[in-house]
């Protein structure tokens, strides 16, 4: 296994609706980094929040008879 392989698996791919926001997020990080470093610092936390925000992980819905499948992370209770 190669180490790009290996990174791969570990990175979750993004929703393609997350785009526009993270490169918003990208640009906001530059203007207010080249302003004053604390508020390009504070940029960064946030855009990587927001690739968090539109992460698509592959998920295996349960198949079985009788069973109520959340929407969304979680139970339902």
């Amino acid at each position: 296994m190669s180490l790009v392989d290996s990174v791969r698996r570990l990175i979750v791919p993004i929703h393609k609706e997350g785009y526009p926001f993270i490169a918003i997020g990208i640009v906001s990080m530059l203007v207010l980094g080249s302003l004053w470093r604390p508020f390009g610092w504070l940029a960064v936390i946030i855009t990587i929040w927001i690739c968090y925000f539109f992460r698509d992980p592959a998920r295996a819905t349960p198949q079985r008879d009788g069973l109520v499948v959340s929407p969304a992370d979680g139970r339902v209770s």
